[in-house]
């Protein structure tokens, strides 16, 4: 997600200097804090350290601050897998939000079929460094699980 943070530091100031490094201005990380607090759903823990947190815990904020301050260009990589059931319903949610904008580019890692046929309308698929195909979900999709096979 390109955000990192500092373990001495609480949740709270973690989301403004990773909103600082993705090219935020303070103005607008703090416009939007209590939404990315919401959204990562770590209450009270938001003014902990972070090196009290689990790493579905980093995890979770690190997705917030992401999904929420909404970049040009987003790299998910494989987090469609992380938090609890109601997390992973949310950040399916508003993955496909971001999708729909036309404004931005979502680049979306997985080995999960079912979430790239339900988020994907083009896929690239590398193999050992590779580019095998790219093109339209369901004709890659189908020639990746017969090579697998």
């Amino acid at each position: 997600l390109g955000v990192g943070f500092q373990r001495q530091m609480t949740g709270r100031e973690n989301v403004l200097i990773s909103g600082m490094l993705l090219g935020f201005s303070e103005k607008e990380i703090r416009a939007q804090m209590d939404d990315i607090i919401e959204f990562a759903g770590l209450g009270k823990f938001i003014d902990m350290p972070v090196r009290t947190y689990s790493s579905g815990m980093h995890s979770k904020l690190a997705f917030a601050i992401t999904v929420v301050l909404k970049p040009e260009i987003l790299l998910i990589d494989e987090v469609l897998s992380v938090g609890d059931a109601n997390f992973k319903k949310k950040s399916f949610a508003k993955i496909k939000e971001l999708i729909a904008d036309k404004n931005r580019t979502v680049l979306i890692v997985s080995h999960s079929m079912d979430s790239l046929r339900q988020l994907c309308n083009k896929i690239l698929w590398l193999h050992e460094g590779n580019m095998m195909k790219i093109g339209p979900t369901d004709e890659v999709l189908a020639e990746y699980e017969a090579f697998m096979a």
